[in-house]
């Protein structure tokens, strides 16, 4: 289970941009958007902890509403410098930590059930 929420998490540390993400979104926007793409993610493994198909097809159609989004954070991830990354976990790792601790009940009640394996899965393709 923590591999598979820990996977989950890692995939989404991945997403977050580099020094834009868009040619209209600066650098804080895309941080903002980044961090606001993982609290939704735990909002839902919060919400369905104790409903695992839905909780799969909640983060599937999340995905699904935010994947244009998340391609564009996706196709800068590799531009970051260490610079950057220093400076986004500097102000957003309390959220981020925050974000995490909410996910862990969840993930850890869900994380065999092959709806929710498949959403992360495909968080992991995109």
């Amino acid at each position: 289970m923590k591999k598979t929420l820990g996977l989950a998490f890692a995939l989404s540390l991945l997403s977050f941009p580099a020094g834009r993400a868009h040619a209209a979104m600066s650098m804080e926007e895309a941080g903002a958007k980044a961090v606001q793409l993982i609290e939704g993610m735990a909002d839902i493994i919060d919400k369905d902890k104790d409903n695992c198909d839905k909780m799969g097809d909640d983060l599937t159609k999340y995905e699904d509403d935010n994947a244009a989004l998340i391609k564009e954070l996706n196709e800068t991830k590799d531009k970051r410098t260490e610079a950057d990354k220093k400076a986004f976990q500097e102000k957003y790792s309390a959220r981020l930590k925050a974000a995490q601790q909410k996910m862990m009940p969840g993930g850890m009640k869900c994380s065999k059930n092959e709806k929710v394996k498949a959403a992360f899965l495909r968080f992991k393709s995109n």
